[in-house]
């Protein structure tokens, strides 16, 4: 059995990024409630039980098993408060999902932002340190994250932090319950090492 991966925090200005444990429960649930509506068209209809922290409990135990067993990596954001502390209110989250390895050595990039934090950066800082983490720690050699056309600040994100757009792909995803088209886009690291 491979050795217990530490789980990450990551520490950027003004946010610290890491995966939530079972006492933090109730802070994740209100995250998803307050933000309902403001993510909906983000991500695929979701059952009742998804707001609840019976949900919650299971799904971040989970998550911590899909990032020990190198599949996927959830984080979510907290403001930070002096040198090593912060909130325990969720502001964003940043997840790497469907980490594929060999040949391929690529993950996907999904991200989500609290409706009251909008238009001061945090999307941009949140992304930006959990790529330098995904690319220097993980070792991932692509990440891809895909956009529908008129979400300008994920496409405003994303050009910032350097991804290329390589395509246009219809219906690509069913977001609360309608297809989407998508906007393609990567970035490579030029630092991964074989190994």
């Amino acid at each position: 059995m491979p050795p217990t991966k530490t789980i990450p925090l990551l520490f950027s200005e003004r946010l610290v990024l890491t995966m939530p444990g079972e006492n933090d429960v109730d802070e994740v649930v209100d995250y998803y409630v307050r933000n309902r509506e403001h993510i909906a068209n983000s991500q695929a209809l979701m059952p009742e039980s998804f707001y609840t922290a019976m949900h919650w409990s299971d799904r971040l135990v989970k998550n911590v098993d899909a990032y020990q067993r190198d599949e996927a990596l959830n984080l979510f954001a907290y403001l930070r408060k002096g040198e090593h502390g912060y909130g325990k209110r969720v502001i964003a989250t940043v997840n790497f999902t469907s980490i594929l390895r060999r040949a391929a050595q690529f993950c996907y990039l999904g991200y989500s932002l609290d409706k009251d934090q909008q238009g001061q950066g945090y999307m941009t800082e949140a992304v930006a340190v959990a790529i330098d983490f995904a690319f220097q720690e993980m070792n991932v050699h692509r990440i891809m994250a895909n956009y529908v056309p008129h979400n300008l600040k994920s496409a405003g994100v994303l050009s910032r932090l350097g991804f290329v757009v390589e395509g246009y792909a219809r219906d690509y995803l069913c977001l609360n319950g309608k297809w989407q088209d998508h906007i393609l886009t990567s970035r490579t690291n030029s630092n991964w090492r074989q190994s």
